[in-house]
């Protein structure tokens, strides 16, 4: 039997519209919808395509940079579109994380890194930090340790931190006295001698222009004794008095015979006899300090030297002179 023509054309169609769906499914990466199975064929295993036809890559277990993009492995970051190598954690390489740059720091600023590996600053004294700032704090004597003159308060501004009464100088934020004229007395070794006596006649011996002008100074003296034989040994009376008011000092006197043997006694005072024999005074505060010596000494000739010692138990720092009598009889 002929077939009719029409029925001819559809068998015809049939190949070529199969062909075409062909085309059409290799053309989209064949039958599942597009990209290499994850289990082999040599595509990437996380490698599916997204709906631009751009392939993300697996970060590979471990990789990190300084913006928190994958793409770099261990040890790495990334820096202007590439990765490098972690860095020394210092500021001058932007910290561990940086792409080779020093940390940014504000005025007054001290670059840091901290344990992250991120570029921070301190703030040095007498800066403090307040927010991403180094604003100055002012300091006050108190912090300087100042009871006197008038430092800068670290932010370019002086402090009033009061004067010297008394006749004192500011010295290094403390009130000072200045030093006599006898200095440096500091040691036996090295006192002045600053007088004579007798006791026939009997000698007296008043000093006034001494001082203490700090915490840690000392004074020494030697006075010359003469046994001028008024048919008794030498008596030495020692005082000490009108040291300025809040200061307390202490004295102490020695006797050393020129001839040896000595054998002298404190009749006033607590026995002392450190060098020589001698007493010491300790009355506390203002009150006046006295000791007295009884001389002895071989032979017949009772003469000798007076060594004296002054020493602060407290300096107030009001200036001035105190006073040594001493008496020869």
């Amino acid at each position: 039997m002929t077939a009719s023509p029409i029925s001819t054309r559809r068998r015809a169609s049939r190949p070529l519209a199969l062909l075409t769906l062909l085309l059409a499914g290799c053309a989209n990466g064949g039958p599942g919808g597009g990209g290499t199975d994850a289990g082999g064929g040599g595509g990437s295993d996380a490698g599916a395509t997204d709906g631009g036809g751009m392939t993300m890559i697996d970060a590979g277990g471990g990789g990190r940079d300084a913006g928190g993009m994958t793409g770099c492995g261990a040890g790495q970051h990334a820096c202007g579109g590439g990765c490098i190598d972690d860095q020394e954690n210092i500021p001058e390489n932007g910290c561990r994380f940086g792409c080779g740059e020093p940390c940014p720091t504000p005025p007054d600023g001290a670059a840091a890194c901290d344990a992250m590996g991120a570029c921070t600053f301190d703030c040095p004294p007498p800066f403090r930090r307040v927010g991403d700032e180094c604003t100055c704090a002012p300091r006050t004597c108190m912090d300087w340790g100042y009871t006197c003159g008038a430092p800068d308060d670290g932010c370019g501004m002086p402090l009033d931190c009061g004067s010297c009464t008394g006749g004192g100088t500011c010295i290094d934020g403390a009130c000072s006295c200045p030093p006599d004229d006898r200095e440096p007395n500091d040691s036996r070794l090295t006192a002045p001698r600053i007088g004579s006596a007798t006791d026939a006649p009997d000698t007296n011996l008043v000093f006034d222009t001494f001082s203490l002008h700090e915490m840690g100074d000392e004074d020494w003296f030697i006075i010359s004794v003469a046994d001028d034989f008024d048919a008794g040994n030498p008596r030495v009376r020692v005082t000490l008095r009108g040291f300025p008011s809040g200061d307390d000092y202490d004295l102490a006197a020695y006797y050393i015979c020129g001839s040896g043997g000595d054998s002298s006694t404190c009749s006033v005072g607590a026995t002392d006899n450190m060098i020589g024999h001698g007493c010491t005074s300790t009355s506390t505060g203002a009150t006046a300090e006295t000791i007295e010596i009884a001389t002895e000494c071989s032979g017949t000739d009772d003469g000798g030297d007076l060594v004296i010692h002054i020493t602060p138990r407290t300096v107030s720092g009001m200036c001035g002179a105190y006073e040594i009598e001493v008496d020869v009889s």
